[in-house]
């Protein structure tokens, strides 16, 4: 139970399944079976816990068969009987292959490794720009494959491939002066309590890979009948974050993110070659959409100013930008699209009740 679990299951019902309350037109009209194998397993339990390593793995396969009571291309023939003159007429591997190319089934293949990291086997020290704890990995691979008595197959390939970096820290704010003016003047604590800070927050990095290739082929469903090429569907993108949290003072924070989403173009017809995808990669793909925002916030040290303690002034300004790649056939002729928006807040709060108690 500490290592993973497995799961088994099945579901099947056969022509004419249903409930009391259904007539006879709306129960099943074939002999239905599907089977679900599942494993969830952390690999990084099997090694010491000092390692730190946390490698979750799952794997599944699942698969549904239906074979129909009549047959399909003879709707009102049951395709027992069918199958049997074929055997009749034939050979007995014959009739298994037509009855076969009848069937509908589905067969889904899937793995994949989320989120494989190191953990801190140290909480007390503290984090480095470096260290290989801010690294995380995915991976993840899916497999469908249909077919019935029209398509032949319809298979589909999913890989998905994703790294990431996150380095957080606390701010070391450095004030200058607050060794050199010994007063405790309230009204010199404006200039005694200035600070200032070098180090970020946290920095964020990212990248994603996702490609998704479908090929399917339709049957040749009678003899002479002239067989369709198969039709590819290709999509492959290629997403970069990047953010940043920055405070230069107490009083003020810097948020700044952005993503990148590009297009690794394929040819949609046959085969990719392994060069031409390799080489569109190198170039970082075909930028499809660029987000950006940036927020500015600052909270005015009115209490540093003994007068004005009683009062807060909090300022913010956010401002956002978006470039959008229009298709290829249309960005010759009409160019793309920029938005851009900017967001400005004042906030003031007076404390009559500090007022009047000080």
């Amino acid at each position: 139970a500490d290592l993973g679990t497995v799961t088994v299951s099945g579901k099947m019902h056969t022509a004419g399944f249903g409930t009391l309350e259904q007539e006879v037109q709306d129960r099943k009209l074939d002999n239905y079976k599907e089977g679900n194998v599942a494993a969830t397993i952390n690999l990084g339990r099997m090694l010491p816990k000092s390692v730190g390593l946390q490698i979750p793995v799952y794997a599944g396969y699942t698969e549904t068969i239906s074979n129909p009571k009549y047959d399909p291309y003879d709707g009102d023939i049951l395709l027992k009987r069918n199958v049997q003159e074929i055997e009749d007429t034939s050979d007995n591997a014959t009739a298994k292959a037509a009855h076969k190319q009848r069937q509908t089934a589905t067969t889904t293949k899937s793995f994949n490794v989320t989120n494989l990291r190191k953990d801190r086997t140290k909480p007390n020290t503290k984090p480095k720009v470096w260290d290989i704890e801010n690294w995380s990995a995915t991976y993840a691979y899916t497999e469908t494959n249909r077919r019935d008595p029209y398509v032949e197959y319809d298979l589909e390939k999913r890989h998905k491939g994703a790294l990431n970096y996150t380095y957080s820290t606390r701010p070391a704010y450095i004030a200058p002066f607050s060794k050199l003016i010994k007063s405790k003047s309230p009204y010199l604590a404006l200039i005694r309590d200035f600070n200032f800070n070098f180090v970020p927050t946290s920095v964020t990095l990212g990248t994603e890979m996702n490609r998704q290739v479908g090929i399917m082929q339709m049957r040749a469903l009678s003899v002479g009948e002239l067989q369709l090429p198969p039709i590819y569907e290709k999509y492959f993108t290629w997403d970069r974050r990047y953010g940043i949290k920055y405070n230069p003072f107490r009083s003020v924070t810097f948020d700044f993110n952005a993503t990148n989403r590009s297009i690794i173009d394929e040819p949609q017809d046959g085969a990719t070659p392994r060069d031409t995808l390799w080489n569109n990669i190198k170039r970082l793909g075909r930028t499809k959409q660029y987000t950006q925002t940036a927020v500015v916030s600052y909270n005015v040290p009115l209490d540093k100013i003994p007068f004005l303690s009683w009062t807060q002034l909090r300022a913010k300004y956010g401002s956002s930008y978006t470039w959008d790649g229009l298709p290829l056939g249309l960005a010759d002729s009409l160019g793309n699209v920029v938005r851009n928006s900017q967001d400005i807040e004042i906030n003031g709060e007076l404390n009559f009740i500090k007022l009047y108690s000080s």
